[in-house]
């Protein structure tokens, strides 16, 4: 997989490197501090637009989002640990959708296990 980077910001490109292998997994864009204030004009106009819709239609986008995710969550996770050098169950943690508490694992923390169905 390759991340498209069609316009570099202010500070170039970087590669993303698989702690394990050393291989480039791809090449992402960094921003300068010059990229901050069009950056955050654009997330404001956007928000105005987001705040405009009505609830049904951000219900809906955020369902949809969700859904994607979830019949990912293994593409994710295999992400996680090229990546981020995450080890698997970890992985599975971070992409689960409703994790529950099974009881304290360390004081004033809940054990988290995942309620998604697990494909063997």
């Amino acid at each position: 997989m390759s991340f498209l980077v069609e316009t570099p910001l202010g500070a170039g490109t970087r590669d993303v490197i698989e702690p394990a292998t050393s291989a480039v997994l791809g090449t992402v864009g960094l921003a300068a501090p010059g990229d901050v204030g069009p950056a955050c004009a654009a997330a404001a106009e956007a928000q105005r637009a987001w705040a405009a819709a009505p609830f049904e239609e951000r219900a809906g986008v955020l369902r949809r989002a969700g859904a994607l995710f979830e019949s990912r969550a293994k593409e994710v996770e295999e992400w996680l640990v090229r990546e981020a050098g995450s080890i698997p169950p970890k992985a599975g943690v971070e992409t689960c959708p409703t994790p529950t508490s099974t009881g304290p694992s360390r004081p004033g923390r809940g054990a988290r296990t995942c309620t998604r169905a697990r494909s063997a």
